[in-house]
């Protein structure tokens, strides 16, 4: 199971994610692990000056409990629009924190994902990851595609463009003219996202509204 948190302090869970349910999500994951719901997998975006002090924490908490905390550098997704690459505190700079109090190993992991993953050198249960999206991208290597909640085909979580595939569905055309469409779009998947060059625009719809 995946939970996102991004804090282990109440007051700047309240300022970040602008709610107080805290307790809640501290309760769910206790209810998760009692109801055997296993990996749990905390996901943590660091942001300069909001938690990034909190990285050796969480992994403390990933070798205390046996969780998997993956940190994931600040994208510009954010629903509120204010990311700035300022913001954005590289992986290589977590693990160094990370590695001053807990040793890391590379965890060997045939899955194709985003996350560089490790466990603790001393053996504890746990783990931790890096999605490095922003400092480490792995462009070349991405095979993914995005389905909105709108039918709107993305090749990029950071394009600016979307293949309108629900609109065209109901429009009544053919299977075969609808993949020809998705074909198209995939072979015109970005090269990379420009993140990191001088004019990028950031995308209009947030990570919630992309979705997964």
């Amino acid at each position: 199971i995946n939970i996102s948190l991004d804090t282990l302090r109440m007051d700047t869970f309240k300022d970040m994610a602008r709610s107080d349910a805290f307790d809640r999500v501290m309760d769910g994951i206790t209810a998760a692990r009692e109801a055997g719901l296993w990996p749990i997998k905390l996901n943590m975006v660091v942001m300069k000056g909001h938690n990034d002090d909190e990285v050796v924490e969480f992994a403390r908490l990933a070798h205390g409990e046996g969780y998997e905390v993956r940190f994931i550098e600040f994208m510009p997704l954010d629903g509120d629009n204010i990311w700035t690459n300022e913001q954005v505190v590289p992986s290589r700079r977590i693990q160094e924190q990370i590695e001053d109090q807990f040793p890391l190993v590379p965890f060997e992991d045939t899955r194709p994902g985003p996350a560089t993953r490790y466990t603790f050198a001393d053996g504890a249960a746990g783990g931790v990851g890096f999605i490095s999206s922003v400092s480490q991208a792995f462009c070349t290597t991405c095979n993914r595609v995005r389905l909105t909640a709108e039918g709107g085909l993305r090749t990029c979580l950071f394009s600016l463009h979307e293949t309108p595939l629900r609109d065209l569905m109901r429009s009544g055309v053919s299977d075969d003219h609808l993949g020809s469409v998705i074909e198209t779009a995939i072979w015109r998947k970005e090269e990379g996202h420009l993140i990191n060059k001088p004019g990028f625009i950031k995308p209009a719809k947030s990570m919630s509204q992309i979705g997964g």
